[in-house]
């Protein structure tokens, strides 16, 4: 009797939940159909003639850095973005840090991941959590469930290919990371001030006792390579980055005095003395704004390229079809996309010059990338890994400082002067601006603080520089998405050979530093070259990070993850 209870029960629930669904679709289809239908002209008629049209999607540093990595080839580009100014979300809450190093998926990840998200009262000590899940936003989007199994799987059961292709994830990692190094060297005046760029290197704190060496390795090895620091969830285990341990409280704080006032001195450190920082949302703006007048002498594009953005700008549809039938997003068939459908109007997709060619179209929209796949009925395994900035300002904690009677009198060596991490947060110096960021929270794509979250987060800080709680205390929280890839490695190429889509996301954290890189590869696979060539070129096999067998069309699953997400 409780079993035909059970099931009867199921069965209903999963009759009102398709049903749900499927009036959420048609409403969102509903919606859909009320967009203007006036053409939203993105390109001018004649320059569409005359030069080669682009389309990107999402004005972030990585669809910034492709729009200026395209005009320099003489494309004209015409860049999409829903909000009001470029790097505005994840790209301004980065910790921008450029170190030549990758974090990885595997089964270390998987389990601090697990660890974190474990109740409280099953835990033996109550830390710091980096980790956080929203349960109910998580289990109920299909979307996670199965980013989460693909997540797992890879993790716990990775392919044979797996290593290898960590190894290209660095070799890439090593050439973008060497060309955005030497943009900002060679513009220090301008856009290397304008990013705050840092090359004072970067310092990962521990509070262990224990003596920092790399057992059965000589001094050398060591330099060399990374040390597994304890309960690091975050820790990269693929580095190219030189080292020095320092070891004791009096050579970790000769190096970085600013840790002198933590209640619980740190015993040692990994000093990466050669990796660089900068902020990712002012990187953005400052490379918009060297787009947007690149007939200066200084910055002046070949052959007439040229990069417009449209702010307020946001994809709601498209129209997929081949060069003679257009049919609706819905169709099963594979296809291109001949039209976007925006707030705005349609963008139509189709070449000036020749009919039967489309525009192509560059996906750099972040974590956001799933969403406009989804209106193209792909399934992109990206999920957003919410995090958590605040910004304080070293002039005014000096100038606060020297008026408070009853404060701590601050000076300049009392500031972070580069990139200060421990197991949890991090801290970087980008000139005026102490930005510091932690926390990876798994809650959809909601840019709102969760109150308990931010708590925390507030309360780390000020553990971390208790010299800086007035201003932690007032600074407001920011969060951004880092796109997180389900297999650890870089989306970037053609979603297939017949496509006229090109996909440059994640895979986490390391976006911001790879971004002229991959606006490099992109760049040069719409001008036509084969990527045995590009990865002969920069020194890395870019086949291992295309789109093809990672980015499945499945229409059906698409429009549920609509109905679920309301787009």
């Amino acid at each position: 009797m409780f079993a035909a209870f059970f099931i009867q029960s199921g069965t209903a629930a999963v009759a009102g939940v398709t049903a749900m669904t499927y009036f959420r679709y048609k409403h969102i289809l509903k919606r859909q159909d009320r967009l203007p239908k006036t053409p939203f002209r993105v390109f001018d008629d004649e320059h569409k003639r005359t030069f080669k049209p682009v389309i990107v999607i999402g004005a972030g540093v990585v669809g910034v850095a492709t729009a200026y990595q395209l005009a320099k080839r003489g494309y004209s580009v015409a860049v999409l973005e829903p909000m009001d100014a470029p790097g505005e979300e994840c790209s301004a809450c980065a910790a921008g840090g450029m170190q030549r190093s990758n974090p990885v998926v595997d089964r270390d990840s998987w389990v601090a991941v697990a660890k974190c998200l474990t109740p409280h009262w099953a835990r033996p000590t109550r830390n710091f959590d980096f980790f956080h899940i929203s349960w109910s936003k998580c289990l109920t989007d299909p979307f996670f469930l199965r980013w989460v199994a693909t997540f797992t799987q890879t993790s716990l059961f990775p392919c044979d290919e797996q290593a290898s292709k960590q190894a290209d994830m660095l070799n890439f990692t090593n050439y973008a990371v060497t060309e955005m190094v030497k943009m900002l060297e060679k513009n220090r005046g301008y856009l290397g001030k304008r990013s705050g760029y840092n090359t004072r290197g970067s310092l990962s704190v521990t509070y262990d006792d224990v003596t920092l060496e790399l057992p059965g390795e000589d001094n050398e090895s060591q330099q060399n390579n990374s040390l597994n620091m304890k309960n690091n969830p975050t820790q990269s285990k693929s580095n190219l980055e030189p080292c020095k341990m320092l070891n004791g409280i009096e050579e970790v704080l000769r190096e970085e005095p600013s840790l002198c006032f933590q209640k619980q001195l740190p015993t040692g450190a990994k000093y990466e003395y050669e990796s660089k920082s900068a902020s990712s949302g002012r990187f953005s703006k400052a490379l918009a704004e060297i787009c947007q007048n690149s007939r200066s002498r200084v910055w002046q594009l070949n052959n007439g390229g040229q990069v417009k953005f449209f702010y307020g700008t946001k994809v709601h549809g498209t129209v997929t079809g081949d060069k003679s039938s257009p049919v609706s997003s819905s169709s099963s068939e594979p296809s291109k996309v001949i039209e976007l459908l925006t707030n705005r109007g349609t963008i139509s997709c189709k070449s000036q010059s020749d009919n039967n060619n489309l525009v192509p179209i560059v996906v750099a929209a972040g974590a956001w990338v799933p969403h406009v796949m989804a209106l193209m009925n792909y399934y992109a395994p990206v999920y957003p890994l919410t995090g958590y900035a605040m910004s304080v300002s070293a002039k005014e904690a000096l100038q606060s400082s020297a008026t408070d009677k009853k404060g701590i009198r601050l000076f300049d060596a009392h500031l972070p002067s580069r990139i200060v991490c421990d197991k949890y947060m991090y801290t970087t110096r980008l000139g005026d601006e102490i930005r510091i960021t932690s926390i990876g929270e798994f809650s959809g794509w909601s840019t709102e603080p969760t109150p308990s979250v931010d708590k925390e987060f507030r309360h780390e800080a000020i553990r971390q520089f208790p010299q800086l709680e007035p201003f932690v205390t007032e600074a407001k929280t920011l969060c951004g998405h880092r796109p997180l890839v389900n297999d650890g490695i870089l989306l970037l190429g053609r979603l297939s050979e017949e496509s006229n889509v090109y996909i440059s996301s994640g895979p986490g954290s390391n976006g911001w530093k790879l971004a002229m890189g991959s606006g490099e590869v992109i760049a040069r696979m719409i001008e036509g070259q084969s990527t045995r060539k590009i990865s002969q070129e920069l020194g890395a096999n870019v086949e291992t990070f295309s789109p093809s067998g990672r980015v499945l069309r499945n229409p059906l699953f698409a429009k549920i993850c609509r109905a679920r997400w309301d787009v």
